[in-house]
């Protein structure tokens, strides 16, 4: 049995979600008593041992040879695999993974660019409409082009009808979104958004208004769906603190979600297609928007480390986090033999006979 590194924090505004997503986690693994132990990563970049009582201990990564461990002090920490568990820029994207791919540790994540793009909200609506896959219509404003002299909020508006979501790119789907209906609360809202992010999306916001989203844990074609869940039929956004700090009554969620079969494939195969599309691992989460009165879906967003990975979303499946775990590591695995096949160094011999046996 693996044993897991888990990370949680990092650099970004949305640490506390991953502290919470982490110790619910961990919370399970202890029950099944799958080994693993806790890593803190700071907004320094700091790492540190989570050890008795939550006492931290500054340490570091190290490969030997071909083991894997966390050193702190003289202490060696052993471990087959890391496991993230962190969201928002500056991790999910990317950026931790991609450290880890670099010192050659098995760290369970769908790949750098796979992960920068799907964290890239204005490149995954450029992708998406590559694939075909319905979404809202968009317009993408810089914060230079925002602070220049010459700025016209109205010509950036032509073309987009009222009310309009505005939302940081590289954040999550609750921190600095705001709704606006005119253009004096869509400048309020952009001040709002451009404290987080240069670069910000105005959108169409969605009348009629339901929220649900599913969950896909696989690689390429083996894949598991879970349920659909509505998270809100309000036309509303809901703020960081309802959305992950809150209590549960706060945000009502209904599983499997209220919509007709029709409609639950609809979404179940926009899923498959999104996932297969980019190349995902693990377990990811879409959300999806829909326009009750026109019977419209569209696809929102993609979450490559959803908040406790999307458990509850799987739970009536007979799947627990200990299983969605179980479940990436052999998937990884699969990934990393695919991948040791391929040359690392160029050597013009070895490549002649490794042709030759073809022939």
């Amino acid at each position: 049995m693996p044993i897991y590194a888990i990370i949680y924090g990092g650099d970004s505004l949305e640490s506390d979600i991953s502290y919470v997503s982490e110790k619910k986690i961990t919370k399970a693994l202890l029950k099944d008593h799958i080994p693993f132990f806790e890593v803190e990563l700071d907004h320094e970049g700091n790492f540190y041992y989570v050890g008795k009582h939550d006492r931290l201990k500054r340490g570091q990564f190290i490969k030997d040879k071909n083991a894997y461990y966390f050193k702190v002090g003289r202490k060696k920490h052993y471990f087959d695999v890391v496991l993230p568990i962190v969201h928002g820029s500056g991790v999910e994207d990317g950026t931790l993974g991609a450290y880890f791919d670099i010192l050659k540790i098995p760290c369970i994540y769908s790949g750098i660019l796979n992960a920068s793009i799907l964290q890239d909200k204005i490149t995954f609506k450029k992708f998406l409409s590559l694939l075909r896959i319905p979404q809202v219509k968009y317009k993408k404003l810089n914060y230079r082009q925002f602070i220049d002299a010459g700025f016209d909020l109205s010509l950036t508006l032509k073309g987009l009808s009222s009310p309009y979501i505005i939302k940081p790119n590289r954040l999550g789907s609750s921190i600095g979104v705001s709704k606006a209906k005119n253009e004096k609360e869509v400048l309020k809202a952009l001040e709002n958004a451009f404290l987080y992010d240069k670069d910000v999306l105005i959108e169409e916001a969605v009348t009629s208004l339901k929220e649900v989203n599913i969950a896909v844990l696989g690689y390429e074609e083996e894949l598991i769906l879970s349920e659909v869940e509505t998270v809100s039929q309000k036309e509303e956004v809901l703020s960081y603190y309802d959305k992950y700090l809150a209590s549960k009554e706060r945000v009502k969620r209904i599983i499997p979600a209220d919509i007709d079969e029709e409609m639950k494939n609809q979404i179940e195969k926009m899923a498959i297609k999104t996932f297969k599309g980019f190349s995902c691992l693990g377990v990811v989460r879409f959300d999806f928007l829909i326009d009750m009165k026109n019977k419209k879906v569209y696809l929102n967003e993609v979450n490559t480390i959803p908040g406790s990975l999307a458990e509850h979303l799987f739970s009536s499946k007979g799947i627990t986090i200990p299983c969605l775990i179980q479940e990436m590591y052999r998937y990884y695995i699969k990934k990393q033999k695919e991948e040791k096949r391929l040359f690392h160094q160029y050597h013009e011999g070895e490549r002649k006979a490794l042709f030759a046996k073809g022939e």
